[in-house]
Parts: C-alpha cells; sequence; structure tokens
C-alpha cells in the first residue's frame, strides 16, 4: 500500500489525497491551496493540500450567487466612495460563496479522480469522523480510501459523469468514496441489500464541495450540497484580462510563486493595495527612495497615477484594480509605448494570522520575452527574487496585524490616520468589508469563533522561514535546492581531492610554485569559492532574513 506523503505542489505523490487548511501548517507545513501546472497533468491520486476552518451555519441560499465585487472610487476628492456592493436580489457579500484558490479556514481533502477531475471533500469521513487526508487512492478502483485526504479552495461547477469511478479509501476502516462524495464501499458491511442500503444513505455520503481548474489553479466553492453547486455554477471564476489596452495579448513571463506566509489577511491585502509603500519597503528592489512622490487618483476600479513633485510619471504600476475578496491586478498601463507589465496576485485567507500569497507576472513589452524565456527554463529564479520581495514586507505585516488583533486597538476609522490620496486603496477596502462584507472574514469551521488574539511571532528563524513557506512545495525550487547542495558536496569533495594531490606534490619535492603546483592551487581555490557561493545559495531556498536597518 503506498504511504501518503507531504503535499508537493506540481509533483504531487501518486495514490496520495491532499489535505489543505488552516491546521496544516501546525501539522506539516502543508500548503493551503492547490498550484497545477500547465504541463504533465497530475494523475490520480498525485498529492496536495487542504485548507482548514470551521464551517459557519450556512447561510440561506440566495436564488443565484452575488456577482463578484470591485472596489472602486470615482473622485478626486478627499472622500473615498464606494459603489454600493450587492446583488439584484438586495443580498450582501457572502464570504463562502466566492470561488478561492486557497482555503478560508476550511479542512479540505483533494484529489483527482479516476475521469482527471479534481475533487474537493471535507476532510472528514462521515463514518467516524477520521481525516480522509490520511487515506489514499485505490490502485485499483481509484476511489478515495478513508485516511487520506484532499483539500480544494475554489470549486466551479462540475458536471459528475463519471464513466471510471474514482474512489477515495479511509485507511481506517476502508469505506472508499466516489468524486460524488456517496461511498462505494464499506468492507464491513454485509454484501447483497445491507451494503446497498448503506451505500444509498446520505448520512454516509462525504461532504463534498465544487471545484474547478482556471489560471493553472485548482479552485473550491465553499458551499456543498446541490445549493452550492447551483450558486457555483452561475459565479464565474475570477477572469484575467485577455490583453493590454492597445489589444496586445499578454504572455507569462513567470510561473506562479506561491508562498505561506505568517501574515494575517487583511495587513497583506491592505499592502498590495498600497502603492505608496514601494518606493520605500521595496527600495533598490522595486523602487526607489528618490523617486518617491505624490500619487492622485484617476476615474476607475481602483486606479492610481504615481507622480513626481514636478509632475512627471514614476516607476511603478499606473493601474491596480482590487476584485475582492482575494485578486488583485496592477500593470503599467499606458506607461510606456512598447508594452505593458503587469503583476496579478491572489491573496487568500488561510487561518487568522496566516495567509497565502499567489503571484503571477505577465507582460505585452517585447523586451521582457527573453526574461519569460529564461524564467520558464528556470523557474527558481524568479523564485528566489519573489523570496527577497516578500521578505521585505514579512516582519512589518506581522506585526502589523498583532497590533491590530489587540482587544485595544480601536478599529481602523480611529486607529488609522489616512491624510494621503495614495491611501486610498486602504480606505476604498476598509469600506468594502465594513458596508459589504459583515466587517470581516467568517472563517470555516475549523477556527474556533473567538479564539485568542494573534501573538507576535519574534523567532526570525520561522517568519523567514522560506523553506517550509514555499521550497519544499515549490517542485522548481526543490529540484533547484537538490542540485545546488549536490554542487556544493562536489566542490567540496574537489577542493579536498586537490588539496591531497597538493600535499603528496609537495612531498615528493614539487616546487610550491612550479606550474603543477600552481595548477592545483588554482582548482582548491576555484572549488573552495564555488562551495561557498553554492552555500549562500543554499540558504536563500531555506531562510532569508530582512532587516530595513540594513538597506
Amino acid at each position: 500500500m503506498l504511504r501518503p506523503a507531504h503535499l508537493r505542489l506540481g509533483t504531487p505523490s501518486r495514490n496520495s489525497p491532499a489535505l489543505v487548511g488552516a491546521g496544516a501548517r501546525q501539522n506539516a507545513r502543508r500548503p493551503a491551496a492547490l498550484l497545477l501546472r500547465a504541463q504533465a497533468a497530475p494523475a490520480p491520486g498525485e498529492r496536495r493540500t487542504a485548507a482548514s476552518a470551521a464551517p459557519p451555519a450556512a447561510p440561506p441560499a440566495p436564488a443565484q450567487a452575488p456577482p463578484p465585487a470591485e472596489a472602486t472610487f470615482a473622485t478626486a476628492d478627499e472622500t473615498v466612495q464606494i459603489k454600493p456592493q450587492t446583488a439584484a436580489d438586495g443580498s450582501r457579500f457572502v464570504w463562502t460563496r466566492n470561488w478561492y484558490p486557497l482555503v478560508l479556514g476550511y479542512d479540505l481533502v483533494v484529489w483527482r479522480d479516476g475521469s482527471g477531475t479534481w475533487r474537493a471533500f471535507r476532510d472528514a469521513c462521515p463514518h467516524r469522523a477520521a481525516p480522509l487526508s490520511e487515506g489514499r487512492i485505490d490502485p485499483v478502483t481509484k476511489n478515495l480510501e478513508c485516511a487520506y485526504v484532499c483539500v480544494c479552495v475554489v470549486v466551479v461547477v462540475v458536471v459528475v459523469v463519471v464513466v471510471v469511478v474514482v474512489v477515495v479509501v479511509v485507511v481506517v476502516h476502508g469505506w472508499q468514496f466516489g468524486g460524488g462524495g456517496a461511498p462505494q464501499e464499506i468492507p464491513q458491511s454485509d454484501p447483497g441489500l445491507p451494503k446497498q442500503t448503506a451505500c444509498a444513505s446520505g448520512r454516509g455520503c462525504a461532504q463534498a464541495f465544487p471545484t474547478a481548474e482556471a489560471h493553472g489553479l485548482v479552485w473550491a466553492w465553499l458551499e456543498p450540497g446541490p445549493a452550492g453547486e447551483a450558486a457555483a455554477a452561475k459565479a464565474p471564476l475570477p477572469t484575467l484580462p485577455a490583453a493590454d489596452h492597445r489589444g496586445v495579448e499578454w504572455f507569462h513571463v513567470s510561473t506562479w510563486y506561491v508562498r505561506d506566509l505568517e501574515v494575517d489577511f487583511l495587513p497583506l491585502l491592505e499592502n498590495s493595495c498600497d502603492p505608496g509603500h514601494v518606493h520605500f519597503t521595496h527600495a533598490g528592489y522595486i523602487g526607489s527612495r528618490d523617486k518617491a512622490g505624490p500619487m492622485n487618483d484617476e476615474e476607475g476600479v481602483y486606479r492610481f497615477v504615481t507622480e513626481s513633485p514636478d509632475g512627471g510619471p514614476v516607476e511603478g504600476f499606473k493601474n491596480l484594480v482590487l476584485k475582492p475578496p482575494c485578486m488583485l491586478w496592477g500593470s503599467s498601463e499606458g506607461m510606456s509605448e512598447d508594452g505593458e507589465l503587469a503583476l496579478l496576485y491572489f491573496v487568500v485567507p488561510v487561518a487568522p494570522g496566516k495567509s497565502r500569497l499567489m503571484s503571477l507576472l505577465l507582460a505585452t513589452n517585447k523586451k521582457f520575452r527573453f526574461l519569460a524565456k529564461v524564467f520558464h527554463w528556470q523557474p527558481w529564479l524568479r523564485h528566489l527574487y519573489n523570496r527577497t520581495v516578500a521578505a521585505q514586507d514579512i516582519a512589518v505585516l506581522h506585526r502589523q496585524g498583532t497590533n491590530m488583533a489587540s482587544p485595544e486597538w480601536p478599529g481602523w476609522r480611529k486607529g488609522f490616520y489616512l491624510p494621503t490620496r495614495s491611501d486610498a486603496g486602504v480606505v476604498v477596502l476598509r469600506k468594502w468589508l465594513d458596508t459589504v462584507a459583515g466587517g470581516g472574514i467568517a472563517w470555516g469551521p475549523n477556527i474556533r469563533p473567538g479564539g485568542a488574539p494573534i501573538q507576535a511571532e519574534t523567532r526570525r528563524e520561522l517568519l523567514f522561514d522560506h523553506y517550509h513557506q514555499h521550497t519544499e512545495h515549490c517542485p522548481h525550487c526543490r529540484a533547484a535546492l537538490a542540485r545546488v547542495r549536490s554542487g556544493a558536496a562536489g566542490a567540496a569533495v574537489a577542493a579536498g581531492a586537490a588539496f591531497l594531490t597538493l600535499c603528496a606534490a609537495w612531498g615528493r619535492g614539487a616546487a610550491p610554485l612550479s606550474p603543477a603546483s600552481l595548477a592545483l592551487l588554482c582548482v582548491l581555490g576555484a572549488a573552495l569559492a564555488a562551495r561557498s557561493a553554492l552555500e549562500k545559495l543554499k540558504q536563500q531556498f531555506i531562510f532569508s532574513d530582512w532587516r530595513h536597518a540594513d538597506h
């Protein structure tokens, strides 16, 4: 029997479902969303991660899901205004009635059935609540066997017409479940009518959520059952612009970069909506302190223009579009006649104090074609760059989240001072949360209501733990790290061999400055330098601290 393994995004183990959720980080440091590669789709049973949160009482299902909300402001006044964010039937934004590429505090098990369709169940067997994520994919029936789990967060309505039945098998008692959640096998049941009756009972069904695959990600709709499927069928997945404002088609400069962060959802999303921090927090990488200037808004969907004191353009994204709850699109629209550069973000709430950041770089400017070839040839190069950019935010955003989680914090209206127009994005987001989204996240069933406030983490080795936050889950970086380790070991062997050979040559009377001795000294020096450089590179895959006072 194949045993479950930790989730490896893009290269999961076969015959293993995957857990995604808030509890995953505590137990196995598993990611809270699924990342799919455009090539070589995983086979049935390949491993993924799950998201956790205790599902709140399901709200009454509306006639149709509310349309995706868009935070907007359309004035140049000091007061930022937002459009009403209600559906035609008057319903408000409901956190579970949206597509997520991550978890929102739900423990889910995500797996691929025999037809190649992604499935997402709640990580609890209906028999006796054993975690399905500890199960496996049966190699014969292709069902999910209890004792192994997979989790998915955003779901598209999937028409279940499965010819090849795939089953999840529960390891504890061997129950097997098909893609729709109905039990396919109960080993302890008597054959014939008793087994048929047991398998036909609705009480024996695993709780299945609608799922979908888009943009290289697996999504889940967090309302189960027929009502959830009906709502998901009417709600489109987040869409990406097909072309820039000139009609030129976007191309991918990079693959997805995915990282789990010890940062609360709201500070992370606010940070993404705040163009004013770029020239200071990311000075020398994205922005520059001497190029920072006032920012004025233009009419449009969450749109900013950066201006220097003399009115000239400044580096940065001109157009920012926020589509709650998770999506942010930034582009350099109109800043160059040669084309544009854009960054797509999904900021996903995993649990209080924990988020997942997913980013993708796109362009229409031909000068990025060569860079795209490099990043697709060796994706880890861009991932290491993103590691540094993320590290510049982590400590600040982590403590910002713990400060705002304090019982003494008066709330954003009194706790924030927002005098500039560059703060407009934060105001838009906060007003949307207050007036449309019920004041905050409606966490799922695995998050205890009214739990302890988020505690500040002072151990920087945990805050900046790049290995467990990204590398171990990324097939590109994991493979690159293995090559770097092998190279460092090889360089050490070469240095040792050169040193021993040099000692032997000198022992035989060779002159210290003879051509042979000098050649060996060069080999020794090169090997030691290579090993030192590779050890430093290795550390970037594992731990990357950042102190702004040092830069």
